[in-house]
């Protein structure tokens, strides 16, 4: 019993510094400034995937239809409108001309993310070199979103032409679409904790990290499902802010996406500090 009363109290002592981090870091006012950034490079990212995807000659319905997985369905509409509305212009034209803005736009959210982080893990910022990592995580980002984009949309194709060679047995298909499901917090998990680990420097090891991105997926998927449910059954946001409800949606599940990925970081220190008052190696 004494045993199991210790770890309570430890688990109450994390989450208790974990929340007063919470206001101590000001956590809402960075979220708040990430939000924006991600807002901002939203427009020119969708250019550029939709491009990237036009000139593999493939369709985003696909891309539509499985928006609603990692997006409050409301907040989704507008996405699946801007996609359909710039589908029909020049795709090469498109590609090079947004991949400049796409990269600055969403080098600067990940500049803000790391600079929360940074603060979180008490750790100085770098400055310049923020920059050079952020652009060289922005690349990173963007390579894997075109190449996930790609596998999402071609899976039933590519299955369908194999079938024609070889009878595949039905589980596959059942398994494909398992993995399909898994794939995107796993993709998510070692992001958000790679990072988390890039951020530290070399301070922490990258194991360290996986807590608090493991938390941060979590708490992600649940917002996401529990903000959809809100918006579309409770909340009645159209009739306070008419045609700009979409937007505000948008608006406030980045903040709350931006809150969750800094807290992540947050619940990493206090983890961190825990083991060095027991003095466990960090």
């Amino acid at each position: 019993m004494s045993k199991e009363k210790s770890r309570g109290s430890v688990v109450l002592q994390v989450v208790r510094a974990t929340v007063l981090r919470y206001f101590q870091d000001l956590v809402p006012r960075s979220s708040a400034e990430l939000s924006y950034y991600l807002l901002f490079s939203l427009f020119p990212a969708l250019i550029f995937l939709n491009a990237a995807i036009s000139m593999l000659h493939l369709s985003t319905d696909m891309l539509t239809q499985h928006l609603n997985v990692v997006l409050p369905e409301q907040a989704s509409g507008i996405i699946t409108a801007y996609l359909s509305y710039i589908q029909g212009l020049d795709a090469r034209v498109l590609l090079f001309a947004s991949l400049f803005l796409t990269v600055y736009a969403i080098s600067r959210a990940v500049v803000s993310l790391m600079s929360s982080v940074a603060r979180a893990y008490r750790i100085p910022q770098q400055g310049f070199g923020n920059l050079l990592v952020s652009i060289a995580v922005t690349v990173a980002l963007l390579i894997g979103c075109v190449l996930f984009l790609v596998l999402i949309m071609i899976r039933e194709n590519l299955l369908l032409q194999i079938n024609q060679y070889i009878t595949l047995p039905a589980f596959i298909f059942q398994l494909w679409t398992i993995l399909r499901l898994t794939v995107a917090p796993v993709v998510m998990f070692f992001l958000v904790a790679s990072l988390y680990a890039v951020v530290a420097h070399g301070k922490y090891r990258f194991w360290q990290s996986l807590p608090g991105a493991g938390v941060a997926v979590v708490l992600w998927f649940l917002l996401t499902s529990g903000f959809s449910y809100y918006v579309g059954h409770i909340a009645s946001y159209s009739l306070l802010y008419g045609s700009l409800a979409s937007i505000m949606i948008l608006m406030i599940w980045f903040h709350l996406t931006g809150s969750i990925l800094i807290m992540g970081a947050e619940f990493n220190h206090v983890l961190f500090q825990n083991r060095r008052k027991k003095g466990g190696s960090v």
